[in-house]
């Protein structure tokens, strides 16, 4: 099911500057505390964006399309080995 485009309107709030930022953060913690809610940064301009990880991106730009479970496993694996050949895996055992 998809959300018409102006779904979350309501809930989105730009922020000009790190003061304004602050303040909207302290108003959100408050509201948090006094109604028990959670909330999620999503860390995007447009709540109409989908939500993938930014490795699903990246396969969507090679590819072209979502990618399923069986073909993003193997993509991950293609982008370790490429780290591995950089030297950027400093641990063998992945830590």
């Amino acid at each position: 099911m998809a959300f018409p485009e102006d779904y979350w309107c309501s809930y989105e709030h730009t922020v000009n500057g790190f003061p304004g930022f602050m303040k909207a953060v302290r108003r959100i913690s408050a509201y948090e505390r006094t109604t028990g809610s959670q909330f999620v940064w999503r860390g995007v301009a447009n709540a109409g964006y989908p939500l993938y990880s930014s490795i699903v991106r990246s396969y969507i730009d090679v590819h072209g399309s979502v990618p399923t479970e069986r073909h993003l496993r193997g993509f991950e694996r293609k982008v370790f080995e490429e780290a591995q050949t950089w030297n950027l895996d400093w641990h063998r055992e992945g830590g």
